[in-house]
């Protein structure tokens, strides 16, 4: 017991999926590119998989594998993205100070701790996109997100994507200095792109009110920042801009 409390709670909400899904949907309708997906704090790496889930968006609105072990409800609510956007991921990488291997049993259950007992919707949702992450080769890489993301970025952008660089109630648990440094670097990297090789920031992170979250996303060349929706903490519901 001592050695499993010697951390801090970790959890992965999977059905944030359903939130990141709308961002991803405009971003890839702004620039006609597949996207390549860079993201910050990703624990276990579940959201990385987004499009491997199946989604019901409420007023009949369904996206996704309909045939996929991962069965994500949310409610939709306002001028919501356009579910017939091409959206195509032409890579995935992911970092966190203390990743979760889906492919290690104590990892497994140190994430199972973390859901409430009685949250038995969330407990069926997570098992079967854990082993969806133990099955793939998806990696989530140890490390500090600055560095990480430093090392990612460096050279060249490559063209014929455009690199996403996003992240869900993370800012919230980094030093101030660390959250500023993050900023200035995502705006340095965005200032960087080009037309041919776009770049895009997109949060999901701690509203005013705190009381629910704001997805927020940002798109080089442009650089216009600008809320997508208020959203709630689980990704339960969304009410779009």
């Amino acid at each position: 017991m001592t050695a499993f409390l010697d951390s801090p709670p970790q959890t992965n909400e999977v059905v944030r999926s359903a939130v990141l899904l709308g961002g991803f949907l405009t971003i890839a309708e702004a620039v006609g590119r597949p996207l390549a997906l860079y993201e910050l704090g990703a624990s276990a790496g579940l959201n990385l998989l987004f499009d491997r889930y199946a989604y019901d968006l409420d007023e009949s609105r369904k996206w996704g594998d309909a045939k996929s072990p991962v069965r994500i409800a949310s409610a939709w609510k306002g001028a919501a993205p356009a579910l017939t956007t091409s959206l195509k991921i032409a890579s995935r990488a992911a970092v966190d100070l203390r990743p979760v291997d889906a492919r290690v049993s104590d990892d497994r259950e140190r994430m199972l701790a973390y859901i409430w007992p009685e949250q038995t919707e969330r407990l069926r949702r997570i098992e079967p996109a854990l082993d969806m992450v133990a099955a793939s080769d998806l990696r989530v890489e140890q490390g500090d997100a600055l560095v990480w993301m430093k090392t990612m970025m460096a050279g060249p952008p490559p063209d014929g994507v455009c690199r996403v660089v996003f992240h869900s109630v993370f800012f919230q648990y980094l030093p101030a200095d660390l959250r500023r440094a993050l900023r200035e670097k995502i705006v340095e990297i965005g200032e960087r792109a080009t037309t041919v090789a776009p770049f895009a920031w997109l949060s999901m992170e701690a509203g005013e009110d705190r009381m629910s979250c704001e997805l927020r996303l940002t798109i080089w060349p442009g650089a216009e920042r600008r809320k997508l929706a208020e959203v709630d903490w689980h990704g339960r519901w969304a009410t779009w801009e």
